[in-house]
C-alpha cells in the first residue's frame, strides 16, 4: 500500500443503516495501485465520533490515501466493506468497518484462492484470529489478546488435528493441553507461570490409549509431594519429592530446589532445577540434577 496512487474513481453514494442512533452516508471508491485494486466505502457524512485513544481508526483523504491513526482521524472514516484485489481480479483481502474501526469478519487469501487468515473484531477490538504460521501450522487465538480466558490452539498442517491448547487462566498463568499426533487423545496437561516461566500446579500425563502415566504437583518448576507413576502394563508406584531450601549463616538464601526420596537408601537426592545464590542474596547460578547427579552440558 506504499505504492504511488495511480487511479481514483468515484462510483456512487449510498445511505447506510443507522449506526448507534445516527445516519451515515457513504461513498464507494476504487483505488488502483501498482500491485492491487481497492474497493472501499468512506463516510461522506456522519455525526461527530467520540474517539477512543486505545483504538486504531482507518481513514482516507485524496492526497494521503488510506491511513491508520490511534485515537483519531485525519480524514473520512472507512465504513462498510473493504476489498483488495490482485491486478488480475483475484480477491486478496476482505474487511468490514464501522466508523473507522475494524468490525466483524476479515479474511485474507493467497494467490491460489486459499484462506490463510481469518479474524473477527468488535468495534476495533480483536476477538478471534486464525492463520498459518511460517512452518505451515494453523494457529488460532480465541478471545481478547492477553486477557483471562484467552485460548491459543495449534493445529497440524492439515488444519484438522489439534496439537495443543493453551488457556490463559490469568495473564501470568497458562494451562496447556498436549495431544497425540492425529488423535484426540490427551498426552499431557500442565500449567506454567510466565514470569518467571516455570511449571506450577497439577501435572498429568497419559499413554496413547488414555491410561494414566504420571500425576503430581509442581512448585516453581520443581516436583513436590507424592507423584503417582503407572507403567504401560498397569503396574503402579509412587515417588516422593519435597522443596528444599538452604541458608547461609547470615540468614540469606543459599539454594533452593527439589529433592527425591530414595526408599532403598532412605535418603533425599537433589532432582530437577536448583537455584544458587550469593551471600548477599543475589542470584548466582542454576543447575539441573537427576537423582542426585548434576546434569552438565558436554
Amino acid at each position: 500500500m506504499k505504492n504511488k496512487l495511480l487511479l481514483f474513481v468515484l462510483t456512487w453514494v449510498s445511505i447506510c443503516p443507522i449506526v448507534h442512533g445516527q445516519e451515515v452516508y457513504t461513498e464507494e471508491q476504487r483505488l488502483k495501485y501498482a500491485d492491487a485494486i481497492l474497493v472501499v466505502n468512506i463516510c461522506k457524512y456522519n455525526e461527530p465520533v467520540d474517539f477512543n485513544d486505545s483504538l486504531e481508526y482507518y481513514w482516507y483523504t485524496d492526497f494521503s490515501g488510506i491511513q491508520i491513526t490511534k485515537g483519531g482521524s485525519g480524514g473520512q472514516l472507512l465504513h462498510g466493506k473493504f476489498r483488495m484485489y490482485n491486478l488480475d481480479g483475484k480477491l486478496k483481502q476482505e474487511k468490514n468497518f464501522n466508523l473507522g474501526l475494524l468490525n466483524g469478519e476479515c479474511k485474507i487469501w493467497d494467490s491460489l484462492g486459499n484462506i490463510i487468515e481469518t479474524s473477527k473484531y468488535s468495534n476495533g477490538t480483536q476477538s478471534y484470529v486464525k492463520y498459518i504460521d511460517e512452518e505451515g501450522y494453523y494457529i488460532e487465538w480465541i478471545g481478547g489478546i492477553f486477557t483471562p480466558g484467552l485460548i491459543k490452539n495449534v493445529y497440524d498442517k492439515s488444519g484438522r488435528w489439534l496439537l495443543s491448547k493453551e488457556v490463559f487462566k490469568t495473564i501470568f498463568e497458562v494451562t496447556v493441553t498436549i495431544y497425540y499426533e492425529h488423535s484426540t487423545q490427551v498426552m499431557e496437561i500442565f500449567s506454567y507461570s510466565i514470569l518467571p516461566e516455570n511449571l506450577v500446579g497439577e501435572y498429568k500425563s497419559f499413554y496413547s490409549d488414555g491410561k494414566p502415566k504420571e500425576t503430581g504437583m509442581y512448585e516453581n518448576g520443581n516436583r513436590t509431594g507424592v507423584w503417582f507413576i503407572h507403567s504401560d502394563s498397569g503396574e503402579s508406584s509412587i515417588a516422593i519429592y519435597r522443596i528444599k531450601k538452604e541458608f547461609y549463616p547470615n540468614g540469606e538464601l543459599k539454594s533452593r530446589g527439589s529433592e527425591y526420596y530414595g526408599d532403598s537408601e532412605e535418603r533425599w537426592y537433589r532432582d530437577g532445577k536448583w537455584y544458587f545464590y550469593n551471600t548477599n542474596g543475589s542470584f548466582k547460578e542454576k543447575k539441573m540434577f537427576s537423582f542426585g547427579a548434576e546434569i552438565t552440558d558436554e
